[in-house]
């Protein structure tokens, strides 16, 4: 099972007018580990959340939420807003359950020259794993190493939720889309009045209909570039999936369908 969960994404990071939006200063929890003329990364060691800031707009790129305890989320939600990481994982009596690094994860904690490597030890889970965060001129370079996974009889890994709430937005207070590769492409726009019903999810390049059954039901295309992308007021972000992306899955949800916010 390790071997196919091996992730790497890469997020290009755009300026397209400058920008009014987004976080003013860098949070007061979180540590500088690498600047360069384009970009500066900053890291909460404790939880592994990321902020990056657009030195050309001041616009700052957030993996969590500010006042998280006063956003109307329940200890579940505000565990997984603020972990880097998530993951879902059978244990030894064959149940599926998930975990995250608020769970008494074990973190180790390296500094790199252009950003961090974090060896992890879920040990509820009993299942290991590295995350490495690099900056680069473009953007952010996310990996989980495919020789960094170990598994144990306590737990076998079934799938990770890698910054889930990166550049998350509340509700309509700021304008912006999420961009999705469903068939041509669409949009999901912060500030439409229609309410999702159901969180879109999509697998790249389709189902494999050997493991999951097919719905004749579901009239939504098949991914077929691993990417996606958002725009937060007039700063924006491009993600593409560099390896893993055929076990990958695209999951895109409206603020008022779980939760407060575009994520």
């Amino acid at each position: 099972m390790a071997k196919k969960i091996f992730l790497s994404l890469c997020f290009l990071l755009m300026l397209l007018v400058l920008a009014d939006f987004g976080a003013k200063n860098i949070s007061a929890d979180f540590v500088k580990e690498a600047e360069n003329k384009n970009y500066v990364l900053s890291t909460d060691p404790k939880t592994l959340a990321i902020q990056v800031e657009n030195k050309a707009s001041g616009y700052i790129w957030s993996s969590t939420i500010d006042n998280l305890s006063n956003q109307g989320l329940n200890a579940s939600w505000q565990q997984f807003v603020s972990s880097a990481i998530s993951i879902d994982y059978i244990n030894n009596f064959d149940k599926q359950r998930s975990t995250n690094l608020a769970s008494g994860a074990q973190i180790s904690f390296l500094k790199q020259a252009e950003g961090f490597r974090a060896n992890i030890h879920f040990r509820q889970a009993g299942i290991g794993l590295a995350l490495v965060v690099t900056l680069t001129d473009k953007g952010i370079e996310i990996k989980v190493p495919q020789d960094s996974i170990t598994e144990s009889n306590l737990g076998r890994l079934v799938d990770l939720n890698l910054y889930p709430f990166l550049g998350a937005s509340k509700g309509a207070e700021e304008s912006g889309y999420l961009l999705i590769p469903d068939g041509s492409g669409a949009e999901i726009d912060y500030q439409d009045p229609i309410q999702m019903t159901n969180a879109y999810s999509q697998p790249y390049y389709g189902s494999d209909s050997g493991i999951s059954p097919i719905n004749l039901n579901d009239n939504s295309y098949p991914i077929r570039l691993p990417s996606y992308g958002r725009v937060n007021g007039t700063d924006a972000y491009m993600a593409y999936v560099k390896s893993g992306a055929e076990y990958g899955t695209l999951t895109a949800t409206k603020a008022g369908l779980q939760t407060n916010f575009n994520w």
